[in-house]
């Protein structure tokens, strides 16, 4: 086989639903590793909890 050869070979891609265990596996919190509560918004992917404890030192600003 040359190099060519393995270019052309593709991997099938997994489609996971939404209530998959695998796919809650793989989305848990960076800082506490929980699953409950998860800001997925910019890829953030911080619980609540501790997005309440590091949103300033992340940049966010409190208004209110």
């Amino acid at each position: 086989m040359t190099t060519n050869d393995v270019k052309k070979i593709k991997k099938p891609k997994v489609v996971l639903s939404k209530t998959s265990k695998e796919l809650k596996r793989s989305r848990v919190c960076k800082f506490c590793g929980t699953q409950r509560g998860l800001i997925r918004k910019y890829n953030l992917y911080i619980c609540r909890r501790c997005f309440n404890d590091y949103a300033a030192e992340l940049g966010f600003k409190k208004y209110d």
